[in-house]
């Protein structure tokens, strides 16, 4: 028998591909979105908006998912210090009080490694976090801990995803990294990179997304980075990809970056020992296969014209 899930953010570039694995693995997967449902793909689309307390409450009452898997949040330019923040932390715990009252049993949200402190080792789960540099990293703290008494207390299994630096080329906002990248080299626009120096721990969506199926599927309990352990410098990453769609001359770099972490990694022990999940993609292999999908759709675009 299928098991009933809450996918909300399924429309994001996360939620894509999430969305995909659940269907193959034979959830049946509700989701809520503001703007009109996209025909079939066996998802079940629910018009509303999850700020909105009233529809969370009735969606949970006409659903009663078994599983809440919670992706959505607000990821438009100047998120990080948007009062926006706020209005999804109570959207967060508004949907884990009507998940828990409508029988829930297995919720995961997420969050960021935008939450640690500074370290110039790998970051582990029970590291020290710094919420004062952004509205965004407080907030998903706070809903975190509130989400894990919640739950705890009201006999809910919750895990809390921390991500590392999310890379994929679908859906993605054009003021995000990969989206400037495509932008710029879509239009042969010079593009200044600031920070070149920066060492990260990029991610590629396909192996984001089925740690998290993997981790909801679980009965691993707590937070969980979802990362490589491996630290790539952005000046690396960028001209990795520029080289592959042969854009390498628009590259601007700029050393510009004192107010910023210069490294950030991750600790995979959690991740690969108890969730069972084993990163599958170097960011070479990622990057190729969004070359690949860039090139493609360059091709047709000029075909067409």
């Amino acid at each position: 028998m299928k098991k009933r899930i809450l996918l909300t953010g399924a429309s994001g570039c996360i939620g894509r591909y999430v969305r995909e694995i659940l269907l193959q693995k034979e959830f049946e997967v509700y989701a809520p979105t503001r703007r009109e449902s996209p025909a079939g793909g066996g998802i079940h689309w629910i018009k509303g908006d999850i700020l909105d307390g009233t529809f969370i409450d009735r969606m949970m009452a006409g659903i009663k998912p078994e599983c809440l898997l919670h992706l959505a949040w607000n990821l438009e330019e100047g998120h990080y210090q948007s009062n926006k923040n706020y209005s999804f932390l109570s959207s967060g715990i508004r949907l884990a009080q009507a998940f828990a009252e409508n029988g829930g049993k297995r919720a995961l949200y997420i969050g960021s490694f935008a939450e640690y402190a500074t370290s110039d080792r790998p970051l582990k789960e029970t590291d020290a976090l710094d919420l004062d540099q952004t509205h965004y990293a407080f907030c998903k703290h706070h809903l975190h801990e509130i989400a894990e008494r919640y739950f705890r207390v009201n006999g809910v299994s919750f895990g809390y995803a921390r991500i590392s630096f999310n890379f994929g080329a679908r859906n993605i906002h054009r003021h995000r990294f990969m989206g400037l990248l495509l932008e710029h080299f879509r239009n042969d626009q010079p593009l200044v990179i600031k920070g070149g120096s920066l060492l990260r721990d990029f991610i590629y969506v396909k192996d984001t997304t089925a740690a998290l199926v993997q981790f909801l599927g679980s009965d691993v309990e707590g937070t969980v980075n979802i990362c490589t352990g491996k630290a790539t410098s952005t000046k690396d990453f960028v001209t990795l990809f520029a080289k592959k769609v042969g854009k390498e001359h628009l590259l601007v770099f700029k050393d510009d970056c004192a107010d910023q972490v210069p490294i950030q990694f991750g600790d995979t022990t959690r991740l690969v020992k108890e969730v069972g999940y084993t990163p599958r993609y170097t960011v070479e292999q990622g990057l190729s296969e969004i070359a690949e999908e860039f090139l493609k759709a360059e091709k047709e675009r000029k075909t067409k014209n």
